[in-house]
């Protein structure tokens, strides 16, 4: 498989999600756009979603890790937004590639994870969802 044509602009920093991602032993799938070129039909998009399985007291470490992939914060009150929403958001230094990790933490995201797949696209790989999740 190689990547679709229209996600082409987000191999680097879909690169380094997923190797944060990696890091967080797996624990989260890549979602939205990207998992849509991959799984079914490739459509335009200029961000990065996932989900990764943590709770609020997991922000600090997925900031600390994130940013040793050059992955940093959109905003300067990051750890305040995030405990409050459960959402990070984040940007890929080198492309300025937003990416938004959502934590989950319900019983269905936890069983999104556990059925998730590896899909291998010339030198990339990327844990996504199944197609029915």
């Amino acid at each position: 498989m190689t990547v679709p044509e229209p996600l082409a602009s987000l191999i680097e920093p879909l690169i380094a999600l997923q190797h944060l991602l990696d890091r967080f032993d797996s624990q989260g799938v890549v979602i939205g756009g990207v998992a849509t070129g991959f799984l079914g039909k490739p459509r335009f998009t200029v961000d990065l979603d996932a989900m990764f399985l943590a709770s609020t007291k997991d922000i600090a470490r997925i900031l600390e890790m994130a940013k040793e992939d050059g992955i940093e914060p959109r905003t300067e009150k990051m750890m305040e937004f995030a405990q409050k929403s459960r959402v990070l958001l984040l940007r890929h230094t080198a492309s300025r590639a937003n990416i938004d990790i959502s934590l989950g933490i319900l019983p269905f995201e936890e069983e999104v994870v556990a059925r998730s797949i590896v899909h291998h696209a010339g030198a990339i790989s990327v844990r996504l969802p199944t197609p029915e999740d």
